[in-house]
């Protein structure tokens, strides 16, 4: 709902006039977006279907629906979060532009003439840090085969590996 309500982060939210909508303390919102178990690929899928369903109850295809494919750079501060690389910025203005400190977000949206879903998402690591910077990134112990160890072994594919099987899921979930 962040996105929404234009906010970037659970701080933003409980600073915002949207704090009363809920009982919940910041504690609760964490845990639940660091719980390795939650299923955020098939509960983006579950609101992009309804939200298709709702907008387009005939399931018609338009003739300018198409996938599009954009990876971002999501710069970040603090070089211990577990992943971060240097990523290149080339959309910043000249100030801006070159390598830095985050992550690559690769977004799978789907158009439909009308609307672009986002379908589907995956972050990317690329320069890896080196040398005491890297042995102090934050490393979490997770269960084998949970939705947060896939998501880690998806931070060091390539992204246009990643891209061909985000597209083909995308492609399912529309059917």
């Amino acid at each position: 709902m962040f996105p929404l309500m234009l906010l970037r982060t659970v701080n933003a939210f409980y600073k915002s006039q949207y704090e009363g909508i809920t009982q919940m303390q910041k504690d609760v919102i964490y845990r639940l977006k660091n719980n390795e178990n939650m299923p955020w690929r098939k509960l983006l899928y579950g609101v992009c279907k309804k939200f298709q369903q709702l907008v387009n109850p005939q399931g018609e295809i338009d003739s300018k629906s198409a996938f599009i494919l954009d990876d971002t750079a999501d710069i970040r501060t603090g070089r211990r979060i577990e992943n971060i690389s240097f990523v290149h910025d080339h959309v910043g203005g000249k100030s801006k532009k070159g390598s830095k400190l985050g992550f690559k977000k690769l977004v799978l949206g789907y158009h439909d003439g009308k609307n672009i879903l986002p379908l589907d998402f995956s972050i990317h690591s690329e320069k890896k840090l080196k040398g005491k910077k890297r042995k102090e990134q934050y490393k979490k112990k997770c269960v084998k085969n949970s939705n947060g160890d896939k998501r880690r072994k998806e931070c060091t594919e390539q992204k246009n590996t990643n891209g061909l099987a985000i597209a083909s899921q995308g492609i399912l979930m529309l059917k």
